[in-house]
Formats: C-alpha cells, structure tokens, sequence
C-alpha cells in the first residue's frame, strides 16, 4: 500500500463521534472485482464526502501497489444510529501506518463515490444532535488508543491463556492415546504369556505321563523278577545252578531298582526344565501385571485431567454457541463469517443449538430458540417449517420445507422434554409429526418434502429417531408403528447393497459419510445386527472411502495437515479432500457408541480399538478450532464448517465462504463429540 501525509484541509472536513462504528472494506479493482478478502476496521470520524478509517493489517493478504486513482473500495458501514448496516463505494484519498508492533495499524481517509443520501445524512444529523466538537476530538483518539491498548493487552492475555489451553488439551489427548496403545501391548503380552504357561501345563502333563508310563514298567519288570525269584526259592533241592539263578535274579532287581535308565532321566530332566520356565513366565506375568496397574493408575490420573480440559474445551466452545443467539427472534445465524448468510438461521442448525443450550441446562435460551417456531415463524401449509430464517426479523429466508430440518427441530424438542420434564412443545413436535405422516408412501419411507420425488436415507434415520423417541415421550402406538415403517423402508431400500452398504436414497448410491454415521447413532449396534447388517463394516466402509488428510490454516496462520471425514469420497466428486468438522465429530459419536457397545459385550479389546478413534479425531478437530471474528465473541473458539471454503459437497450445497467461517452445525456436533451424548436418542434417563 501506498503512504502519504495527510493534508490539513482534509482533516478538517471530518466531524467526530463519541463512540467508534465498525466498517468493513474491501480492496477493489478499477472494474469493481475484489482483490482482497474483507477487513475489520473502525471509524469515529465522518464527513458529507468521506470517512476516516482505524484499521489493522491493511495489507494482510498481500502488498498492493497500487496508487490512489487506482484503489476503489466497498465498504460496508455498521451505522452507530441503529443496529443495521449499509454498502458505500469509495476511494482511497490517503493512508498512514501509524503502528508497527505488535501488529501494524493503518489510519485511512476514504472519499465516497457511491452512498446512500439517507444514510449519511442520517450519520451527520447524529453528529450534530450530539454536539460532536472538535475540540474533544484528541480526547476522544485518546481514550479509544487507550481502549484499543487495553483490549489489545486483553485479547493477547487471552489468546497466551488460549494457547496454553489448546496445547495442553492435545497433549493430554496424544498421553491418553499412547497409554492406550501402550495398554493394549501389555494386554497382548499378558495373552501371550497366559498361552505360553497353558501350553507349558499341557506339555507339562504330557511328559509326566510319559514318566509313569516308564516308571510303571519298570515296576511291572520289577514284580515279574521278584515273582520269578519267589518260584526259584520254592523249587526243592539245593544245587549250584538254583543258587547262580537266585544271584542273578536278586542282583537284576536291584539294578532295576537302584538305576535311572536314560529315557526316565530325560523325562526327569524335561519335567525340571518346564518348571524353571513356568516359574519365568509367571514372572514375567507377574510384571506385566505390574505395568498393568501402574499404566491404569496413570490412566486414571490422566483421563481425570483429560475430563477437565475437555471440559473447559466444550465449555469455550458453548460460550460462542450462546453468545450469538439473537435476543428479539431467539434464532441464531448459522454462519459467522459468510457476508451472503450472515443474517441467515438455518432451522437444522437452530436445533442443533437447542439441543445444545438443552444439553448445558441454558433451558432459558432453548424456550427462546423454540417459542420462535410455536409463535412466529411462518409455515408451509401451517405445518411445516421452512429450511431457514432470518435471524433478526424471523421472516422466512427460504420458502422450502425439507422433511430433515423438521425432523431435528422435533428431535430437539423431545431432548428438551425429556431432559426438563417440560411438555410446553409436544404440541409442536406432534404438529411436525402430522406433517412427516403426510409425507411418507406406503412403504413407510419419507419424502424429501411436498411435491418432492426424492428419497433422503439421512431424512429417513432421523424420522426413526423422531418417531422412536416422541413414543417413549407420548406412549402413543401410532408414533411407534411410524417408527417400525419407516426401519422397514430402511432395511430394504438403504441397506442391503453388496459394494455400497448403505445407500444415500431410495436408488442412489452415491456415498454420503453422514448416512454411515447416523445410521449406528439412530439404530445402534445391535438393532442393525438384527437387520443383518455389520455395524462394524459400516464404519470401516466410511473410514475406508472418506477419511482424507488435507492442509488447513490454523487459529496461527501457520499449514498443518489434518485428518477427519469428507462429506463423500472425494475422488467421485473430482476435488481434492476436504474435512467436514461436522460430519467427522459425527464419526467420532459412532466410535463412542461402537466402544460402548463392545465394553457392554466385555470385548474390551476391540472397544479400546474405538476408543483410540475418538481421542485420535478430537485431537484433529482440536487442530481445526478458530477465534470468532465477531464483534459478539471476539476472540472465542468455534469449528469451521469444513476445511475449504465454497468447496463442493457432492450433494448439491458448497460449503461457506469466507476461510475463517464460523458453524454453528460444527461447533454444536464438536460438543456432543466431546460429551459422548447422541441426539438422535433420549439419554438422561
């Protein structure tokens, strides 16, 4: 960027505000294209013609030589007036770096090209009515350096406290992985050892067999000498030969009696050798029982410490959950970061949030976030819910209705009911019940929407779930027969392909990882082993075809390869990999639930297998958490919504834009990851 000095006359023409205003900018082309990514700046100086802007890295992404004439920006002005904000074309009249250290900041006075009359004229009558003097002008920088000062102070003291925290939580991620690992050694060892000492009893018997065998006929030859010399003595008459005959029979038995042959020498020597080894295997038994209990007392201490920073983890990551629920509409905007979807709600990720909110016992936040749907959000024919929402008005930001996101607002409900005991929402959950019945054919199986041909297998799990959980909350039969269709349209239509296991729909089989996922959290382990499928083939399929490894800039700036699940496989969708953070902390969920379910059969063995899954891919996530660049939670931690921005899925969306894009879908599934809680089941009791 180009420096100048800036004139007297053109410092003049600004008039001052008592409090400084947000303004975004953007570099662009003499054609109006960007050259750069949008930068958060402040202004608290403004005149009819132009605007004097604070802003820090003004040439973050890369130098731009370029002279005023040349420069155009888009600014996007967050008025101080009222809570919305405008878009101004300007040029750039002068700039001036005004710090280095420890980051450098730029001073700018733009003229406007384009604006809204209105608008400034709005800005400039809020100047006057609070009688904004120059004079106080220097006071004012004054107190906002100081500010900026201070803040600066805090977010550096923060982000150390934040980077000690990152390090030590994946430290002791990676200590409980190695512990596991090292646990799982010994345990083969101490199987080996236990095999080593039964074949050692088992040899052990078969040469002291051997040896009786022996010693028996000795003893068999011994009796027939003795029986023969009995004989010899009871013949009458004494003569020479009977008394050669009674030597040599005496003289064999003691011989047979007194001497070892070599055969039972051997046997002896066999049988002492086999004892000195099974007296160094139960020693050495012995020890590995010993690392045994010293590795689990470790453990213990280490899972204890692990639970605390996870913990903290969560609950930093909940912090920027809460902190970006509009009050008015109590909705909250799935993306942050997006300029085209910052305002908008997306109704799955809004019930993700409730879940959430129910989940951390903010019961207060979940009514808000679902008295907006029982008394404000316009339907689809008064029953269904549209895909998304305007987050501070409520009017609808996307006229369709997809069974899936209705489907998770009534999941969302039935946690809350279930965890509070509240029924205030089953009406609505039995509304959106109404609503799924008049989707379904008479196989049981759920279209994708009214006057949709499709088949979802996604939409299909989740209205098992809903329907399985809205009986357990109702007891009412009819939901329960809902429940039992819909698995029978699963197990034929879903499952059941030979090179696929699970298709995406009725017909389709294109490979979508969270259908892998839901399908062992909606049905679990042992339901799906009674509709002959392999829960343990399901997850080896997905981590066979969409586990990739990829670059990601990390919360430092700095490319570090991360692994985790892509939402197919992405060499069918002709990119290269891309991380989903939600789709993998839904990976991570089924790991949890398969350890669970093989702790619950006592294969300790293999659910330790799973268990090293988990902390394997949190430790990934760990890698994937960004700072919030929101004036709401500046500095706090959330998940983006994958690893490259506008990126296709292969099913039909691209992912955000913006490479520091807040989720709120990841962010909340990260948490249940973290928790071992699955929404798509009621837990607490």
């Amino acid at each position: 960027m180009f420096s100048k000095k800036i004139p007297h006359e053109e410092k003049r023409k600004y008039k001052r505000l008592d409090t400084i205003f947000p303004v975004e900018m953007q570099v662009l082309d003499r054609e109006l294209k960007p050259l750069t990514n949008w930068h958060q700046g402040f202004s608290q100086d403004i005149s009819k013609g132009g605007l004097c802007i604070i802003v820090n890295n003004l040439n973050i992404e890369k130098p731009l030589n370029l002279t005023a004439q040349d420069t155009n920006l888009l600014l996007q002005i967050h008025s101080p007036v009222s809570s919305r904000c405008f878009l101004a074309y300007a040029k750039v009249a002068w700039v001036k770096k005004v710090q280095e250290l420890p980051f450098e900041q730029y001073v700018a006075g733009v003229s406007f090209s384009r604006i809204d009359p209105k608008e400034i004229n709005r800005l400039l009558n809020y100047v006057f009515l609070k009688k904004v003097v120059w004079r106080s002008l220097q006071v004012l920088i004054l107190g906002i350096i100081v500010s900026m000062a201070v803040v600066v102070a805090s977010n550096a003291r923060l982000n150390a406290r934040n980077k000690v925290l990152f390090g030590q939580y994946s430290k002791l991620l990676n200590k409980n992985l190695e512990l596991n690992k090292g646990y799982a050694k010994i345990t083969e060892e101490k199987e080996v050892l236990a095999q080593m000492l039964d074949k050692g009893k088992l040899d052990m018997e078969k040469v002291k067999e051997s040896l009786n065998n022996l010693q028996e006929v000795k003893k068999q030859e011994i009796i027939k000498l003795e029986q023969e010399l009995l004989q010899v003595r009871k013949t009458t008459g004494e003569s020479s030969q009977k008394e050669a005959r009674i030597k040599d029979l005496e003289r064999k038995i003691e011989e047979l009696k007194g001497a070892k042959d070599k055969d039972i020498a051997k046997l002896e020597q066999e049988i002492k050798s086999l004892k000195n080894k099974e007296a160094m295997l139960n020693n050495k038994l012995d020890e590995a029982l010993a690392k045994e209990q010293k590795m689990q007392d470790e453990y213990s201490a280490v899972a204890e410490e692990t639970a605390l920073f996870a913990g903290k983890f969560k609950d930093r990551l909940y912090d920027w959950l809460k902190n970006h629920q509009v009050q008015k509409t109590g909705l909250i905007v799935s993306f942050e970061g997006d300029h085209n979807l910052q305002n908008t709600t997306f109704t799955y990720d809004q019930a993700l949030a409730v879940i959430a909110y129910t989940l951390f016992g903010d019961y207060d936040k979940a009514k808000r976030g679902l008295d907006f749907f029982v008394h404000k959000a316009e339907r689809m024919d008064g029953l269904g819910i549209y895909n998304a929402y305007y987050s501070k008005s409520g009017e609808v930001a996307e006229y369709i209705a997809h069974a899936g996101p209705n489907l998770w607002l009534g999941i969302a409900i039935l946690q809350y009911t279930d965890r509070t005991g509240d029924r205030s929402y089953i009406s609505l959950a039995e509304q959106i019940a109404q609503w799924i019945n008049s989707l379904q054919d008479r196989d049981g199986g759920i279209f994708g929407g009214k006057r949709i041909s499709w088949y979802s297998t996604e939409h299909n799990l989740d209205g098992f779930a809903f329907f399985n959980m809205l009986y357990k909350v109702t007891q009412k039969e009819q939901y329960s027969d809902a429940a039992n269709k819909i698995l029978n349209w699963i197990n034929k239509y879903a499952y059941g392909n030979d090179s696929i296991p699970i298709n995406r729909g009725k017909g389709d089989s294109t490979i979508a990882t969270d259908t892998y996922a839901w399908s062992i959290a909606a049905l679990g382990p042992k339901l799906l082993k009674e509709l002959n499928m392999d829960p343990d083939g399901i997850i080896d399929f997905a981590v066979k075809n969409c586990l990739v490894t990829t670059d990601f800039i990390n919360r430092s700036g700095n490319v570090v390869k991360v692994s985790g699940f892509d939402f197919a496989k992405h060499q069918n969708v002709g990119r290269g990999g891309v991380v989903s953070c939600e789709w993998t902390s839904q990976m991570i969920l089924s790991f949890s639930i398969m350890a669970q379910y093989y702790v619950s059969l006592g294969r300790l063995e293999k659910a330790q297998y799973y268990q090293n899954q988990v902390l394997k891919y949190l430790n990934e996530l760990n890698k994937m958490v960004i700072s919030s660049l929101s004036p709401f939670g500046q500095g706090g931690w959330c998940l983006p919504y994958a690893s490259q921005e506008n990126a296709d899925t292969g099913h039909g969306w691209r992912t955000p834009s913006g490479s520091k894009t807040g989720s709120v879908a990841s962010t909340a599934y990260t948490i249940f990851a973290i928790s071992k809680f699955n929404p798509l089941q009621l837990q607490s009791k």
